[in-house]
């Protein structure tokens, strides 16, 4: 897979680093781990300490009256973005059977028994994916027979490269490719997440990952949207670096916004070390330039409403053991509400502390963090939020 430089995404008034990692169960053979990072101007209260009494003060902000009402923006994340229908012309739909007809010639040349390439494939492989008047595909460029696994599992191995198909039947090749596995279990390939005309010029832009399918869930080590235009393929620049975004119109104003997680990965009970929570969605929003920006009105009201319906908190924490998943993410969108709210991190810190001390029991770290540590949790809170959101007055 061509080398991909850290993700960073330059939005307006804020610089928000964002990546994100499955929150999974079960590790995959050779699971690359995420990052995340931030780099943003907040600022923070003063410390507060623990109380003696076995749970932290922590200090919110006072409600301010001068704000606007909470009906003024009506956000909703599950306004969703139809993806591209296809349009094929009669060019076009010949060049799709060519592609499909060319990646079954693969599949057979390379069969060995009952192992058939084509069951470990993700049905997207040598397949025409709708994008308006075109069609985006991930071409197979060569395959041939690997190594048995266990004795037992045949391994097929190969290159795959992006392409896109105009309405005219010709390719247009991409400066993305990768290499390709495909078994029953472990299967390395590109998957699509969507195909959506974010710029409005009637051809659909492509994001997929590189994924590793893994028993009944998968592992993705690269994002890319892009996007065709003037006879070329390439990255779509304003999207370029955006990583796990997922559209959404939230304000209903007919463009597409992006759901990004916060700078926030909190380790959890029952994770891998490398894999994390962050409790609640930000959103990038759509501007009419094609620019999106995390830190406009929109964008800080739409955290301020999810925040408002998060109990402040503590307890923060909860026994791994005895917490089913919806509590456990509840707590992780409470530590992550916090810093949105202006708490410091050295107060959440004495409330995670106190939490723990009352539980009086020597493996109380382990029952409570699982895999982390609450030096993991601390050290993943410390990040500045891009923004602080404050509470509006009950009526």
């Amino acid at each position: 897979m061509t080398a991909r430089p850290p993700v960073r995404c330059s939005l307006a008034l804020t610089a928000l680093v964002a990546a994100c990692s499955g929150a999974s169960r079960r590790s995959p053979p050779a699971a690359s781990p995420a990052r995340v990072e931030a780099a943003v101007d907040a600022s923070t209260p003063p410390a507060d300490a623990a109380s003696p009494a076995g749970r932290a003060a922590v200090a919110f902000p006072p409600c301010r009256r001068d704000l606007p009402p909470a009906a003024a923006l009506r956000l909703d994340e599950t306004n969703a973005i139809p993806e591209m229908p296809a349009d094929p012309s009669p060019a076009l739909a010949a060049a799709c059977r060519r592609l499909t007809a060319a990646t079954a010639a693969h599949y057979r040349r390379v069969r060995r028994g009952d192992a058939d390439p084509a069951d470990f494939q993700s049905r997207e492989l040598g397949v025409c994916l709708a994008a308006g008047r075109g069609a985006w595909a991930f071409e197979v460029t060569a395959l041939r027979v690997g190594p048995m696994v266990d004795e037992v599992a045949q391994t097929y191995e190969g290159q795959w490269r992006l392409v896109y198909l105009d309405p005219a039947g010709r390719t247009l090749p991409s400066p993305v490719s990768g290499a390709l596995t495909l078994r029953g279990q472990g299967s390395h390939r590109p998957a699509r997440t969507w195909v959506i005309d974010v710029d409005g010029d009637g051809v659909g832009e492509l994001r997929f990952v590189s994924e590793t399918d893994w028993v009944e869930e998968s592992f993705t080590d690269g994002t890319w949207v892009m996007q065709a235009r003037d006879g070329a393929v390439r990255p779509f620049a304003p999207l370029a670096s955006v990583s796990c975004a997922s559209p959404a119109d939230v304000d209903g104003d007919g463009r597409v916004d992006f759901l990004v997680p916060p700078p926030y990965r909190i380790p959890a009970p029952g994770l891998r070390d490398d894999q994390t929570l962050t409790g609640l969605s930000m959103v990038l929003h759509g501007r009419a330039d094609l620019t999106w920006v995390a830190d406009d009105h929109v964008a800080r009201e739409f955290v301020r409403q999810r925040c408002a319906a998060t109990p402040e908190g503590p307890p923060f924490y909860h026994p791994s053991d005895t917490t089913p998943d919806a509590t456990l993410d509840d707590s992780i969108t409470r530590l992550t509400c916090a810093r949105f709210r202006g708490v410091s991190v050295e107060a959440l810190e004495g409330a995670l502390r106190a939490e723990l001390g009352a539980m009086a029991s020597p493996t109380a770290e382990a029952e409570m963090y699982g895999s982390g540590t609450l030096a993991g949790t601390v050290a993943a809170l410390r990040p500045e939020a891009p923004f602080t959101v404050e509470a509006r007055c009950p009526p």
